[in-house]
């Protein structure tokens, strides 16, 4: 009997199978939680114990029933300990064999079932994860990429990504051993790819781009001018090594149990026979016509149950489900109806009164859109507000603002940070910039070296009007912000701003002198620097073409998920800022967010409170986002916006600090009335610079009154105050300005 599980790293997960009947536990059509690993158990080190009771001391047969259906053509392998010693040579390397379905896979010692002795009692049963016959292909393949990836660096130094064709570069001579070593690279791959082959025993597509790399590298060393027609095919081939090495790396497999026997004893089955599968899918199939699978418990059976509704997977909501059933319902006595929506289908269900209680992953268009309707129901008029929001940043809550009340408490938040790679800036003697002057320097020396600096026009246009000490919007009385008193707070960066004032929005404020500025600058970037419009930041910058750029922080998890060749090699920072004449430097980055939220037509406003209360609580969203990192890996970690749980989160010291350190420097900004036309002009005006070479201001100006007739237009709509002519209106009631 198994009496403990001990994982290696928290993302190794469980998962769910309904394939088979005799998947343990099972059942026809409920999702449980069956079988462990999978993809999530497949990184090289990452180990599994089971600590089992044995009743009696002796010689066992060891028998897991398991399943590698991912990797086709090739064995997944893993390291075998018996309390903590390899029992024989071959346990250094188990292979499981690819099939779709469950296998029982018997540990072997030269070709025979192998047989183990344990003790009376408990014994420890390990499996780590190791690269197997793969292991001297892998540390080859990797030092070619590297190679080839610096020598690509060099080229591009030389020539440009985009190089003319007719002129000679005189390669050969500008990179010391160039032909020797093409040379020496196909030589290698070549080797490589006829140790794959005795691996696998067939070519195949573990083989089809190592060969293709391999006749480039030779073509290369023939005529170094090649190089000139074939860089963008030679950038693309040591892309796709590098992600065959990341597969190749990648040893999942799945196991549902594993089971100690006498020696030749006769072991069930690993699958149902023919009749009894075919029962299976019968019923999964007549189940499909009565089970409905947005409700993922039963509690939607009892009539005082808390009808809450999420929008994410399935496998996040299974995870909120277990949540709720192991903690929040018990321990508060109230049932909850959990069910999966997509979020089209929330404002006509609330409109037929068949809407949830709580809404979960809401985002902060879609809660203010539901705001202006009355639709949902204004926290601050719970007495225990102020405590719940303390744990968030105000930028989170200035989303979600609007006439003075807060209309959610968020779960996550985003905003941009600075990527760079330090391998290539350390090579140049570049620094990290830290204002938008020192951008412009470097982006200088990037060019002369055939490197680029990549910014996002869409998502920096609002972070430079804020760092310029401008705003989207404007006030009737000029009020930018006000606190929970409802008080005006002039500055943004007090501790107590929480939200625009009640006449927020009723105007553009990107005619204002600081707007104008901005928006100059960051159009510069695109004609006098000549930065890209667009380009695939992630891919670019782990070639090395864009070695720093901004992105949204969660371009994180990409890069460490698929770029493995450059791991340790890049970092990020802050945004750069304006500096003012005493030298601060406001780098604020504007955020978005996704929240939690009671509507306006539950009548279950307490027990919605003390859900939020509970789902938004520290422990609680710790809990979720290690979970969800440990099922879907580190390419899904938590962008949590609470800031207690961030340190929680597998980040570095060196890396929370950075993300804190511009978490503080973060602002909101509601979707007023009519905010989509402020997105659609001042994309227009951007491309009527860049594209036709309009005058900056003169763009941006002539922009600002269709956003204005705009914003007035959606006050009417909603019998907000607007002004018009010259007049400001209230209610529908003229006064004078």
């Amino acid at each position: 009997m198994v009496t403990k599980i001990i994982k290696s790293s928290p993302s190794i997960g469980m998962s769910s199978d309904y394939s088979s009947s005799y998947t343990v536990p099972y059942h026809h059509w409920n999702v449980l939680l069956n079988t462990m690993g999978g993809t999530s158990w497949q990184t090289p080190g990452d180990s599994v114990k089971w600590v089992v009771n044995v009743p009696e001391a002796g010689y066992y047969q060891l028998t897991f029933r398991g399943r590698q259906a991912t990797n086709r053509g090739v064995k997944s392998y893993r390291r075998l300990t018996i309390n903590g010693v390899v029992p024989f040579e071959e346990a250094k390397k188990v292979g499981f064999d690819f099939s779709g379905s469950f296998q029982n896979y018997v540990v072997s010692n030269d070709k025979e079932p192998a047989l183990f002795y344990l003790n009376a009692g408990e014994n420890t049963i390990g499996l780590d994860v190791c690269l197997g016959d793969f292991a001297n292909a892998y540390t080859k393949i990797s030092q070619s990429v590297q190679d080839l990836n610096n020598f690509y660096l060099r080229i591009v130094k030389i020539t440009g990504t985009v190089p003319d064709a007719h002129i000679d570069y005189e390669i050969e001579d500008k990179i010391d051993g160039f032909k020797s070593t093409m040379r020496q690279q196909a030589k290698n791959l070549n080797a490589i790819v006829d140790e794959m082959v005795e691996i696998t025993g067939e070519k195949g597509s573990n083989t089809t781009n190592l060969e293709k790399v391999a006749q480039q590298a030779e073509r290369f060393a023939e005529d170094p001018e090649r190089v000139v027609k074939e860089i963008s095919d030679f950038k693309s081939n040591i892309s796709a090594l590098s992600t065959w090495m990341l597969t190749i790396s990648e040893m999942p497999l799945e196991i549902d149990s594993l089971t100690l026997s006498a020696p030749g004893a006769k072991l069930k089955n690993a699958e149902p026979n023919g009749l009894k599968a075919a029962f299976h899918e019968a019923i999964r199939f007549f189940a499909t016509f009565f089970v409905d699978e947005t409700q993922l418990d039963d509690s939607g059976n009892n009539k005082g149950a808390l009808k809450v509704w999420t929008q994410t997977g399935r496998d996040q909501s299974n995870v909120i489900k277990n949540l709720i059933d192991s903690d929040f319902a018990p321990n508060n006595g109230i049932p909850v109806n959990l069910q999966l929506i997509p979020a089209s289908v929330i404002l006509p269900a609330t409109l037929a009164g068949n809407g949830p209680d709580v809404a979960l992953n809401m985002g902060q268009s879609n809660i203010m859109n539901f705001a202006y309707r009355g639709a949902l129901h204004d926290l601050t008029q719970f007495p225990d507000f102020e405590e719940q929001a303390s744990r968030f940043y105000n930028s989170a809550l200035q989303t979600v603002t609007y006439h003075g009340g807060v209309y959610g408490l968020p779960e996550t938040e985003n905003f941009s940070m600075m990527f760079y790679r330090e391998d290539i800036l350390n090579e140049l003697g570049l620094s990290v910039p830290k204002t938008w002057d020192e951008v412009g320097e470097m982006i200088s020396d990037l060019h002369i070296n055939n490197y680029d600096f990549y910014m996002p026009s869409s998502l920096m246009i609002n972070t430079m009007v804020y760092q310029n000490g401008g705003d989207l919007y404007h006030g009737s009385e000029g009020e930018t912000y006000y606190d929970r008193d409802g008080d005006p707070v002039k500055d943004a960066s007090d501790v107590q701003a929480v939200g625009k004032s009640t006449d927020y929005g009723i105007e553009s404020g990107l005619r204002d002198e600081e707007a104008m500025i901005a928006f100059k600058r960051l159009c510069e970037f695109f004609t006098a620097y000549d930065l890209p419009v667009s380009a695939d930041f992630s891919n670019r910058f782990r070639t090395g073409e864009i070695p720093i750029g901004i992105a949204d922080y969660t371009t994180y998890n990409t890069l460490e998920v698929f770029a493995p060749e450059i791991k340790g090699l890049w970092s990020f920072a802050p945004l750069p800022g304006f500096q003012d004449e005493n030298g601060n430097i406001n780098n604020t980055a504007v955020a978005t967010s996704v929240h939690t939220t009671i509507l306006e037509s539950s009548d279950r406003y307490d027990d919605g409170w003390n859900f939020m209360k509970w789902w938004l609580s520290d422990d609680v969203q710790a809990s979720f986002a290690t979970t969800i990192e440990a099922i879907m890996g580190s390419g899904a970690r938590y962008a949590t916006a609470n800031k207690n749980v961030l340190r929680s989160l597998p980040w570095s010291a060196t890396q929370a600090d950075t993300l804190l350190d511009q978490f503080d420097n973060t602002v909101g900004i509601p979707d007023v009335p009519g905010y989509y036309m402020t997105t659609r002009m001042v994309d227009m005006a951007y491309k009527n610079v860049v594209t036709d070479g309009q005058n900056p201001r003169e763009a941006l100006y002539l922009n600002v009154k269709d956003i204005n007739d705009e914003l007035t237009k959606k006050r009417k709509e909603f019998d907000l105050s607007y002004i018009e002519d010259g007049t400001y209106y209230e209610e529908g009631s003229e006064v004078n300005e």
